[in-house]
This record gives C-alpha cells, sequence and structure tokens, in this order.
C-alpha cells in the first residue's frame, strides 16, 4: 500500500492542479479515476478500510 499511496497520490496532485489551473479540463477528471484505480487505488481502499474497522 505504501508505494502505491506515493504513486497515487503523485497523480493526484498533477491531475488537480492541472485542472485548477486550466490546463486540463474537469472532464479529466474522469481519466484520473481510470487511472488511479488501474494502479491500485481500489486497493489501497480497502486496505484502509480494513484498517479502519479493526480499530
Amino acid at each position: 500500500m505504501e508505494k502505491a499511496w506515493g504513486e497515487l497520490s503523485k497523480l493526484e496532485h498533477d491531475t488537480f492542479l492541472k485542472i485548477i489551473l486550466g490546463a486540463e479540463p474537469i472532464d479529466s477528471f474522469d481519466q484520473f479515476v481510470e487511472e488511479w484505480k488501474e494502479q491500485g487505488g481500489d486497493q489501497v481502499t480497502v486496505e484502509v478500510t480494513a484498517a479502519h474497522n479493526h480499530r
């Protein structure tokens, strides 16, 4: 999860910055979600949820 999180965080930061600055259209968020999931985002979500539920 830690390795994936670093890459996912960078992808998120870069995408949001480009959208905010107008370098990418708001519709690029959909592509971001696809890439985020492909790069392990769903698995990170599962792990975070599981860790949170075990508290």
